[in-house]
């Protein structure tokens, strides 16, 4: 896995992101940055929580006796191959209802507060697979550090 800040190889703890702050701060500047790692360790990292979700909005269906298409046009949940294979914009609809944190959670620190994090996600804008690479495309924004006060 790599991490890269506007083009440039980056350590991953300089990076963080928050539920609470994320999107609230996007803005036209800012840096883009880019996750790199293969579609087997993605794979093997997100089919779990991909099998749970799923499992879950199957039984909510059951439950209320309505399909909620999880992305337009959809007849059914995909299988986590086929999720993969979908056209970007699908995909990224899905991702943006289901599994924004949960794919950021597994290549980036949530809410660290170290004096090292240089910048918070502020958007995940893609997700693309080319020759067995999986990128994680977004937005960031430069973080402001807490100042921390004694008792």
């Amino acid at each position: 896995m790599k991490i890269y800040v506007s083009g440039s190889e980056a350590e991953s703890g300089l990076i963080t992101f928050s539920e609470t702050d994320f999107g609230r701060k996007k803005q036209q500047g800012g840096e883009r940055f880019t996750v790199t790692a293969s579609v087997e360790d993605f794979t093997c990292r997100f089919e779990p929580l991909y099998a749970r979700c799923i499992a879950e909005l199957i039984r909510d269906d059951e439950i209320t006796g309505e399909f909620h298409p999880p992305f337009s046009g959809a007849a059914r949940y995909p299988e986590l191959d086929e999720f993969l294979g979908m056209a970007q914009h699908q995909r990224m609809e899905m991702i943006d209802t289901y599994f924004v944190f949960d794919i950021l959670r597994l290549y980036i620190g949530e809410d660290l507060s170290d004096a090292d994090v240089k910048w918070s996600v502020s958007s995940l804008d893609s997700l693309s697979l080319e020759d067995g690479i999986l990128s994680l495309s977004g937005r960031l924004v430069k973080k402001t550090q807490s100042h921390e006060y004694p008792e």
